[in-house]
């Protein structure tokens, strides 16, 4: 398949990470090998007029097992990551299509670049890595 031929109607820019947070609860008493709930939320800009032939926004989308640091909760550590990038697409899509792209596309490829961060970063603690499985994000439409 060529590359340049059959580029996707969405680009991107290199995505940027925008916040990484690793700290080890002191308190915790509990198993190491604990499998953490991530929580994922994403942001997007409002969408801009790029040029006369397309539009853009800008994308985040963190991942975390927190809402508060409280050293006081079970959690054996708290975990967050943030990556951001601007998506550029060719206008003529609906209202409806550009928010897909967003939500859906824009998200799914952000989290393949935290995926491997968390695992990373987590494997080099003394707790079990975490791993993020694959996220149907067609369910938050």
């Amino acid at each position: 398949m060529d590359s340049q031929n059959n580029k996707s109607i969405i680009q991107f820019t290199n995505p940027e990470l925008v916040e990484s947070i690793f700290m080890e609860n002191p308190n915790y008493k509990g198993s190491l090998d604990i499998s953490q709930n991530m929580m994922i939320s994403t942001n997007h800009s409002d969408i801009q007029i790029e040029s006369k032939f397309n539009k853009s926004s800008i994308v985040s989308l963190t991942v975390s097992n927190f809402n508060q640091i409280n050293m006081n909760s079970n959690k054996p550590f708290f975990i967050r990551q943030t990556m951001k990038a601007k998506f550029i697409w060719k206008k003529g899509l609906s209202t409806e299509e550009e928010e897909d792209l967003l939500k859906v596309n824009a998200a799914s490829l952000l989290l393949s670049y935290i995926r491997p961060q968390i695992r990373s970063i987590t494997s080099l603690s003394k707790f079990r890595e975490q791993n993020i499985p694959f996220i149907d994000f067609t369910s938050q439409l």
